[in-house]
């Protein structure tokens, strides 16, 4: 009968629960009589935090036991309800160690036991008179952004006694010494706590006397406890006054009354705009034609309701990413709308004004952020002015420095970063900024690492002298690898050789972090030899063992090498190029390629040393296999021997012509490398002859290493494109005989791949890709009529009645107007046949190559 009471009574305070998170209202009168039953029935049953009888039965070890099965549960990785269940458990054995254990899991927070932390407060919300240890393990959880956290906890937090909430929320919320975020926690849950007025009481304290942000927590708690809209502290306090005296049932009914007309007002407003309003409009915007959108869009930023608005600035920012053309009148609105009542409007805003640069939007933004209460928008607010490189925002922005907000604090530090390194010459003397960042960043805790490593990172871009000693000071082992690294990354602001002196002590240092930032460092500030033989050990995996800092080290080793002389760096590649690895030889390369193309630093050589780069370039391309690389080196260094060694000259120019023939650039080849022997003065005969040499050695090489039909096309197509300077220079029969060879070779493959393509149909790719001509004549061999066991290649006579099937569907496929062959055919209607195919054979070789048949 109790538990069917308790049922009934619990039915409409979790209503009216659900409609005050919805929009904010709670029948206290409701809350009242279920706190009266549930008092009468503790009355008359005992308490259920004591353990159950069956439990106190169990023996020791067994319950240890059980409370460590439930414990896994929940911990473990379980399903939501399983975890849930798990807890439950506990609950229901409520020893002082199964509790505990509850406790651990509350005050364990990491991202791996959210899951968990989450099913307790499930248990503990869906139990009644849970134990007072665990409202305190709730308290202690209270600032955790975990996703819905803050929702399990409020739901918990509604199953203690409301006196004992308050008793221990109040001091937390009132304490300027705890961490921000805790406290407006503890405010949001005395806001839930307003059916006992001693919560309203504890609010009402905080709305005078506190911090800006504590105060606009404070007015928002103080609304939803009283159920009454207050516009500013002083009406609130006003208020107050008027019904602070109430009794705990007059206010019971006076905020149960005020609730009641807050239902009806926001059930208006959530039909208004909860269920389609939004996605209505959006979906009537994409379906607007082009031209008429913006002033769709316009209207949207007019409407009444804030979510349309909301939904406007959602579509300008799609434009941006979109990188469309945004009107002159939605950015005025954009403005307009820094001021706007609504806070996730005004954060909007200023986030898309700041990214627009919107001209106007200073002062807006000045009289916006300092009225503004909330954190969030004023981070927003302040990046913006940081945005908009206007040096009257400084002053703004320094007294953002003393935020009330750690997250606003750190934001006002790098929009001054930004705005002092781009109006260095022309903007706000750079010493107020410097030393209001000084003075701020000595007070700043060292548990606050996120605003810390944000004022480093300004300090960097501005890059003053007088931060080195903090970035110093921040590099200490005893500081957490964030600000090391950041510190460490900030000193390559200087880019001098006391930086670089700092970083290079750092390259030993155990963590791969420091050794990261240390080497990123060092290749933006290193100017001299001994910084790159610090980076040299971090090259090779014997002695660098993460990957990252390996890459990283080889970049800074190029960007330090661009700040020594040349000379040196020549001597470093040649190092390189003697160790016989791959990865070295192209770091050799690289090496000299970035002496090659800056041409100030390659015209500093001597003229040896300049051939002697070009040429070891060369050789170190062909090697990497790139080849035409390789040959453009080769034509420059046969450039720089033209009037000190001829001979040479056309060595080299053969050398490159060698590399571009390798390349598969054969008309292109031969051509670029006569137009530069004529560059050669007498040299034309030695040249022709270098050049003949050349081509019919690659010819030669193409035609044995030859293995299908592309292979054997690129020998002759080289023979081909060189015919004009190999008639000139007599040789032709040297060609005609290389043709020669292709071909036989050519023949006897054709051969072998039809004798297997007999026995199996395999290699039909291969044999179709020679084509028709080389094809065609020894498949008709096959096909005419023949004695058996005749001694010409006994092995492609006689062939089968599948196999000769085989060979009419290869040819039909080479030759797709053939009609083929038939098998009932006698001698001298095959004779026809295999005619007519030679003929359509050598017209279709002379003409378009055929279409596959299948």
């Amino acid at each position: 009968m109790m538990r069917k009471l308790k049922s009934n009574l619990r039915m409409p305070r979790r209503w009216f629960r659900l409609n005050r998170r919805a929009g904010g209202i709670l029948l206290v009168c409701a809350g009242w009589m279920i706190s009266s039953a549930y008092a009468n029935q503790a009355a008359s049953q005992p308490s259920t935090s004591r353990p159950s009888d069956g439990a106190a039965s169990l023996s020791s070890s067994s319950l240890q036991q059980d409370i460590t099965d439930h414990y896994e549960l929940i911990i473990g990785d379980n399903t939501a309800q399983a975890r849930r269940l798990g807890a439950t458990k506990l609950l229901e054995l409520g020893s002082p160690d199964a509790v505990a254990r509850l406790v651990d899991v509350l005050r364990t927070n990491s991202p791996t036991r959210l899951p968990a932390r989450m099913a307790v407060c499930e248990a503990i919300a869906g139990r009644e008179n849970p134990p007072v240890v665990l409202l305190d393990a709730l308290i202690a959880c209270l600032g955790d952004k975990s996703p819905g956290m803050s929702e399990a906890l409020t739901r918990a937090l509604r199953r203690f006694d409301t006196a004992l909430s308050v008793e221990r929320l109040r001091p937390l919320a009132s304490d300027a010494d705890v961490a921000l975020e805790r406290r407006l926690a503890a405010i949001a849950a005395l806001g839930e706590a307003g059916d006992d007025i001693r919560a309203v009481a504890a609010l009402a304290t905080m709305l005078e006397g506190t911090s800006p942000t504590i105060q606009a927590a404070a007015l928002n708690a103080f609304s939803a406890a009283t159920g009454v809209k207050h516009d500013s502290t002083a009406t609130a306090l006003t208020w107050w006054g008027r019904h602070s005296t109430l009794t705990g049932t007059q206010w019971l009914w006076r905020v149960n009354e005020a609730r009641r007309e807050q239902v009806r007002r926001l059930q208006t407003v959530r039909a208004d705009l909860n269920r389609r309003v939004v996605q209505l409009s959006r979906e009537v915007y994409l379906m607007t034609v082009e031209g008429e959108r913006a002033e769709r869009l316009l209207s949207f930023l007019r409407d009444d309701l804030p979510a349309v608005r909301s939904l406007g600035l959602d579509l300008i920012n799609d434009l941006i990413t979109d990188r469309k053309d945004i009107n002159a009148d939605a950015k005025s609105r954009v403005v307009e709308l820094l001021g706007d009542a609504d806070a996730p409007v005004r954060l909007k805003a200023a986030t898309i004004a700041g990214e627009l640069r919107l001209a106007g939007a200073l002062n807006r933004l000045l009289d916006a952020l300092m009225a503004e209460t909330v954190p969030d928008v004023r981070v927003a607010q302040v990046g913006a002015l940081g945005r908009l490189d206007d040096p009257a925002a400084v002053p703004a922005l320094i007294a953002r420095l003393n935020d009330d907000a750690s997250v606003v604090v750190g934001e006002a530090a790098l929009a001054l970063g930004n705005l002092a390194r781009k109006r260095a010459d022309a903007g706000p003397p750079v010493d107020a900024i410097v030393t209001a960042m000084l003075d701020r960043y000595g007070r700043l805790r060292p548990v606050e690492e996120d605003v810390r490593e944000k004022f480093i990172q300004a300090m960097a871009r501005i890059g003053d002298e007088t931060f080195r000693v903090e970035f110093r000071r921040a590099m200490a082992s005893s500081e957490s690898l964030r600000i090391r690294r950041a510190a460490i990354s900030g000193l390559a602001a200087f880019g001098d050789v006391a930086s670089a002196d700092d970083a290079r002590g750092l390259l030993k240092a155990q963590e791969m972090e420091i050794r990261q930032a240390a080497v990123e460092t060092l290749g933006k500030c290193g100017r001299r030899l001994e910084d790159l033989a610090a980076l040299t050990p971090h090259l090779y995996t014997r002695s660098e063992s993460d990957a990252g800092v390996r890459e990283q080290a080889w970049r800074a080793y190029l960007a330090v090498s661009e700040r020594i002389p040349a000379q040196d760096v020549l001597r470093l590649a040649e190092e390189f190029d003697r160790t016989g690895d791959k990865v070295d030889q192209q770091r050799c390369v690289d090496l000299l390629r970035s002496i090659r193309v800056v041409e100030a630093r390659f015209e500093s050589l001597p003229a040896p040393q300049r051939f002697e780069l070009l040429f070891q370039l060369a050789e170190g391309l062909a090697q990497l296999g790139d080849h035409v690389g390789a040959a453009t080196s080769l034509e420059q260094a046969a450039a720089l021997r033209v009037l000190s060694d001829p001979a040479d000259a056309v060595a080299l120019l053969a050398r490159a012509l060698s590399a571009r023939l390798a390349a598969m650039e054969d008309g292109t080849a031969i051509e670029r490398s006569l137009q530069l022997a004529r560059r050669i003065e007498g040299g034309a005969t030695n040249v022709t002859a270098a050049f003949t040499e050349v081509v019919l050695n690659e010819a030669q090489k193409r035609a044995d290493q030859a293995t299908d039909a592309q292979g054997f096309n690129a020998a002759m197509s080289l023979l081909d494109a060189a015919a004009s300077m190999l008639n000139d220079a007599g040789k032709a029969p040297q060609a005609a005989a290389i043709r020669l060879h292709a071909i036989t070779r050519r023949a006897g493959i054709i051969q072998d791949l039809l004798a297997d393509y007999l026995l199996d149909g395999e290699s039909e790719a291969r044999i179709i890709g020679f084509g028709p001509e080389p094809v065609i004549p020894p498949l008709v061999s096959l096909l005419e009529p023949r004695k058996a066991g005749s001694a010409d290649r006994p092995d492609l006579r006689a062939p089968t009645a599948s196999g000769e099937q085989r060979l009419i569907t290869l040819a039909r496929k080479l030759v797709p107007q053939w009609k083929g062959l038939d098998a009932s055919a006698d001698d001298e209607q095959r004779a026809a046949a295999l005619s007519e195919l030679r003929m359509l054979a050598r017209q279709t070789e002379s003409g378009a190559a055929p279409a596959e048949r299948m």
